[in-house]
């Protein structure tokens, strides 16, 4: 009976949360919080969106390097969708993607600054040149450590580039950023792309009609301290490739990939009502390749299991090794298995708010034993079960952990902040 309500406990936290409510929720203290400033009481409790319209939208497009500032709970597109989740979009126009010597890619919305605690975060765009990346890293946002709540996380790729090629940040105007010149890293963060000032649930993200997909793109110093404002650290697992040719790929359709998604997205966001926007923003200006073909009609909603953090972030290497094996799914290599396929039914009715049965939370619960890569802080097992993962001499897997408090890649905190 015990084994029984430990399994219904562990189902329950995981599920709907509970557990990382209830470690949060253990500690309590007999000073109070402070209220927050008299504007942000009102806003929280009359909020007032800024729409976001055709013509800005057009503005920014017409721009060759735009910057902007955007108010993070503020502003939103039509649908309601948040403008700080806008994806990462290509300007193939400007870019000598096929100079393979000193050519580069200019990306646009890049998150490379702000200030989170005031809710602004600013958006530029980064010149990217080819042949500039010296390792890959899949990388796993923990929130816990421990107990059931440690199975609650995110996944995202992390690019690091030569230190004597690294991408450059550039302003309005076109020129390279005086105070904040080169990018030594950048993450790509596949999420859930919800309206602003709102959370994510699972129970919602099972239903691929809540949310869209999106391909978010941050300076790594910016996206660590999101991270670390949040109270997690970084588990790094560097990806073991043949060459350095291979990671340039990997960040190549990776960008593909991204821009690919984003231009059916925002189609999508704009409600059909942006049709001079629209005509801006085809996939057809993509660059015909063996990505863009592979993904002319895939699904691009967000789906919790299927088309989530980890499986997008894992599919990107799995397309590349297929695009290196020339389309080939694992006959000379083990493939790595991004996707666990068809879950449960309980998954399915639960989402759509229909009766489960005990038994099909069970079998829920044995079937996300089975598969246990649906977890963040086990989203590396298929990489280790297709060999490509760093090991050391005793071919145990390289992880090492970065935390705002142990030390980052930028140096310690009490070095940089005085």
């Amino acid at each position: 009976m015990k084994t029984v309500d430990k399994k219904k406990c562990v189902l329950k936290g995981f599920f709907v949360g509970v557990a990382s409510v209830v470690l949060l929720g253990g500690c309590s203290s007999s000073i109070p919080v402070g209220e927050p400033l008299a504007r942000v009481q009102e806003w929280n409790k009359h909020p007032v969106y800024n729409k976001h319209t055709e013509k800005q939208m057009l503005d920014w497009l017409k721009q060759k390097t735009p910057r902007e500032t955007v108010y993070t709970p503020e502003d939103r597109w039509p649908n309601e969708f948040a403008v700080c989740m806008t994806p990462l979009l290509i300007n193939w126009k400007s870019s000598k993607w096929k100079d393979q010597t000193n050519g580069f890619v200019l990306v646009r919305n890049v998150q490379i600054g702000g200030n989170p605690i005031r809710g602004r975060a600013i958006y530029g765009t980064v010149r990217i040149p080819v042949r500039a990346v010296e390792r890959v890293e899949l990388v796993v946002v923990r929130y816990h450590l421990k107990g059931p709540a440690r199975r609650d996380g995110h996944v995202q790729l992390r690019f690091v580039f030569n230190k004597d090629h690294r991408p450059e940040i550039l302003n309005a105007n076109g020129k390279q950023d005086s105070t904040q010149p080169f990018a030594d890293d950048l993450i790509i963060s596949w999420e859930s792309w919800r309206p602003s000032n709102t959370k994510w649930e699972f129970v919602k993200g099972l239903n691929p009609k809540e949310y869209a997909l999106t391909a978010r793109i941050y300076l790594g110093c910016q996206r660590f301290l999101n991270d670390s404002l949040r109270g997690a650290v970084w588990d790094c697992y560097p990806l073991k490739l043949s060459d350095k040719k291979t990671a340039d790929l990997l960040l190549w359709d990776a960008l593909v990939m991204g821009d690919l998604v984003a231009r059916k997205s925002l189609k999508q966001i704009t409600n059909n009502s942006f049709k001079s926007a629209q005509s801006k923003i085809h996939p057809e200006q993509v660059p015909d390749g063996f990505i863009k073909d592979l993904l002319k009609n895939a699904d691009i909603s967000y789906q919790a299991l299927n088309r989530s953090c980890i499986s997008m972030a894992l599919a990107q290497i799995e397309l590349t090794m297929r695009r290196i094996d020339q389309g080939n799914t694992g006959t000379k290599r083990t493939a790595i298995s991004y996707s666990p396929g068809k879950p449960p039914v309980w998954f399915e009715r639960i989402a759509l708010g229909e009766k489960r049965s005990i038994g099909q939370a069970f079998h829920a619960l044995f079937w996300a034993g089975e598969h246990e890569q649906i977890f963040p802080y086990k989203a590396y097992l298929p990489l280790k079960e297709a060999g490509l993962l760093q090991t050391d001499k005793k071919g145990k897997i390289i992880k090492y952990r970065y935390g705002h408090k142990i030390g980052s890649p930028y140096g310690k905190l009490m070095r940089n902040l005085m």
